[in-house]
């Protein structure tokens, strides 16, 4: 079974810290799957405090992205963009996500190997 976490629009501390306790501690880890259907808002701490949390799942995680306004043709420079590094770079949520994700679906396709570093 897989535990889905959806993340809206924006990603306050607050929601940041109940994601993290509804990720729990169980043994063994639950797959877990991060979907972003925006580039979202991260308030200060946010970004920081999921990536943290985020280490524990390496290997049981997967992230997927369903964001409209970046078509396959653009994928080459997703990561040079605005929105991404507002979002992902800045963050650090994204070297989170390239670390420990077990798959990157952005759009239907798997872009893990462009994502890490």
């Amino acid at each position: 079974m897989t535990d889905v976490v959806e993340i809206g629009r924006s990603l306050g501390i607050d929601t940041a810290e109940a994601i993290v306790a509804n990720l729990g501690m169980e043994e063994p880890l639950p797959r877990i799957q991060l979907h972003f259907s925006h580039f979202p808002h991260l308030f200060p701490g946010a970004g920081s405090r999921l990536a943290n949390s985020l280490r524990r799942y390496r290997g049981v995680l997967n992230v997927s992205f369903d964001v409209p306004s970046v078509s396959e043709s653009q994928l080459d420079e997703l990561f040079q963009t605005r929105p991404w590094f507002d979002a992902f770079t800045r963050t650090a949520l994204g070297d989170a996500i390239a670390l420990y994700a077990g798959a990157i679906w952005f759009n239907g396709i798997d872009i893990r190997a462009s994502a890490r570093p």
